[in-house]
């Protein structure tokens, strides 16, 4: 597990394209970093940094849905709780 780990980990660095601009990547595989849901936070904190812009709204979407996904984890948590005391 750990090597396994540590291997999704370094494949999340580069498919969140921290050291390189999405921009500078073309074609289907710049379409398919867009679909990371780290990549709009790291465009936001370059922007902010390097440009001294405000995030667009992609920063926006990624908010939300990183509300949404809590909301729901919540939901299914407490929903699963009572169980957790049985299987252990």
């Amino acid at each position: 597990m750990k090597y396994l780990f540590e291997f999704v980990l370094t494949f999340w660095l580069f498919a969140t394209a921290v050291v390189y601009p999405v921009n500078g990547v073309g074609g289907s595989l710049g379409k398919l970093l867009l679909l990371n849901p780290m990549t709009p936070i790291v465009d936001a904190y370059r922007s902010v940094i390097l440009s001294r812009e405000l995030p667009g709204a992609a920063f926006g979407w990624a908010a939300v849905a990183a509300f949404v996904v809590l909301a729901v984890g919540w939901i299914v948590f407490h929903r699963a709780e009572f169980k957790f005391a049985e299987s252990v």
